[in-house]
């Protein structure tokens, strides 16, 4: 388990890795019934990382809308933005589902720890729970990864996990957590478009 952890305790970081990889692996399962070639997996979260949704682009659909433009900015969006990808993100993909409930009951639980609600800003806690929750979420996509969930992958392959308010603009420990599931030429090339939100 992760050592870096600032907030959560390892018990709970256990468990929310444990429902987010059995929630990740039936997702791909869904997604690879219905697509093959599939470029990037990814995962979206709001700007407190208590919610959360699975998206997917595939080489079918980022050929088509840079047909479309011949801006290398848009190029890259497409590429690393991932409300931009080619599939709209799905949300609710397993209503009623028990692990859904727990998991989002659990970050529900832990933002109200931090006392962000009573303050109205990013404090230390607020950050640090934060980045534990994204450092989990990147986590777990690596071990999937390893155990050969996502198939027929090529080299240029793309993991991300994105919060929406916020890239890695500076932000090392953010920056660590990616390189878990991006080369060092992605990174960088993912920072080239930060630069330009």
């Amino acid at each position: 388990m992760n050592n870096s952890l600032k907030f959560i305790s390892i018990e709970i970081a256990a468990r929310i890795k444990e429902l987010f990889k059995s929630l990740s692996k039936d997702y791909i399962k869904l997604v690879y019934e219905e697509e093959d070639e599939i470029c990037s997996f990814g995962i979206f979260t709001d700007s407190d990382i208590s919610v959360f949704t699975f998206a997917y682009n595939t080489l079918h659909g980022i050929k088509s809308k840079m047909e479309n433009r011949q801006n290398d900015e848009y190029n890259l969006l497409y590429k690393w933005w991932i409300p931009d990808w080619s599939t709209k993100i799905r949300e609710n993909i397993f209503d009623d589902d028990l692990r859904e409930t727990e998991l989002f009951n659990i970050l529900e639980k832990l933002i109200e720890e931090t006392g962000v609600e009573d303050e109205y800003l990013e404090d230390e806690y607020f950050s640090n729970y934060k980045n534990d929750i994204f450092d989990l979420f990147c986590l777990s996509l690596e071990e999937l990864n390893n155990e050969k969930v996502f198939i027929k992958r090529n080299n240029d392959f793309i993991l991300l996990v994105q919060e929406s308010d916020n890239g890695i603009k500076g932000d090392l420990a953010r920056e660590a957590s990616l390189l878990r599931l991006l080369t060092k030429d992605q990174i960088e090339d993912y920072k080239s478009i930060e630069k330009k939100w």
